[in-house]
């Protein structure tokens, strides 16, 4: 039986020698986050700017879990988790800076999504863009697919995919 994403900090193991792990976002790490990931994809596409990032890392919401990545020693990236959500936990945020793209590092922390569902969880969740092909194809990778389409839901004239991956 898991916790769910309730704890403040997980250790998922090594990747390519260095230490992968997860803490609760603080506001120092919020403010460095919301700078840098403003500025990649999908956020920079959108316009969806540092200060909409800090207030999604920051704002009070209980059913939403946000940690910040940590590789080796540096600071790298997000992954925000709502739980409760429909029939299951929700992706909310997966972002990681361009250094450590591709390194494996993103299906560690999809695998650690996974395992950390309540027991009782059918499906999980979570929104791509659609001009965002590599997350796209990633997720189809880690085993979701797409139930819908949502038109202009962050911005006008682009849209995301709902995507689900059923676990029973």
């Amino acid at each position: 039986m898991t916790n769910g994403y309730k704890n403040s900090r997980y250790y998922l193991g090594e990747v390519n020698g260095e230490a992968l792990a997860l803490e609760s976002v603080t506001p120092d790490f919020a403010q460095f986050l919301a700078s840098k990931l403003s500025h990649i994809l999908p956020w920079s596409e959108i316009a969806l700017g540092e200060e909409s990032l800090f207030d999604h890392f920051t704002r009070v919401d209980p059913a939403l879990n946000r940690f910040s990545i940590h590789y080796g020693e540096e600071l790298v990236g997000a992954i925000s988790v709502r739980d409760p959500w429909l029939k299951g936990p929700y992706l909310e945020l997966l972002g990681l800076l361009p250094s450590v793209q591709r390194l494996g590092l993103g299906r560690e922390l999809m695998t650690w999504f996974d395992l950390q569902a309540p027991d009782t969880t059918r499906s999980l969740w979570l929104l791509c863009s659609d001009f965002n092909l590599a997350a796209y194809e990633f997720y189809l990778a880690m085993g979701y697919q797409k139930t819908c389409t949502i038109d202009s839901l962050y911005a006008e004239n682009f849209n995301d995919f709902l995507m689900r991956k059923r676990l029973k």
